[in-house]
């Protein structure tokens, strides 16, 4: 649980140029283009692992403050289907927030499964594990 409001959870999402000072596993992260609420429309990151650089631009989808979600529509080919979903769900009569992340991915090509596979552990921690961390981090100010 996220002690704060589902609307101040979602809030640090809609900036994601910020997203790599509170969650150092993106090394870039750009905004492409904006939708008529001024919200991420298509974002671009950037994530250097050690076996090589993934690169891939995300279609972003907004139920605020219920969920954000986002679809790979590019990329360097190194991961294909992407797919980034955050829902929260309000507790405690509002002031409490259970905060879901959900990630999926396909490797783009033998070498990098098993680039992935021998690292697994690394990116289920990073990638997974980390963003719920950090924006619970970021949020509450721990």
């Amino acid at each position: 649980m996220i002690a704060a409001p589902p609307a101040a959870c979602a809030a640090p999402l809609l900036e994601p140029e910020d997203w790599p000072r509170w969650y150092d596993t993106l090394d870039e992260v750009r905004v492409l283009a904006r939708d008529d609420q001024a919200r991420p429309e298509r974002v671009a990151l950037v994530i250097e692992l050690p076996m090589a650089s993934v690169a891939f631009t995300l279609a972003q989808a907004y139920d605020l403050p219920h969920s954000v979600s986002g679809r790979q529509v590019d990329g360097n080919g190194r991961v294909v289907d992407v797919a980034a979903e955050w829902t929260f769900e309000p507790l405690d009569g509002g002031h409490g927030t259970r905060a879901t992340y959900a990630f999926e991915a396909t490797a783009g090509g033998r070498l990098m499964r098993a680039a992935l596979r021998g690292s697994r552990s690394l990116v289920e921690r990073d990638l997974i594990h980390g963003f719920p961390r950090a924006l619970r981090a970021r949020v509450t100010g721990e």
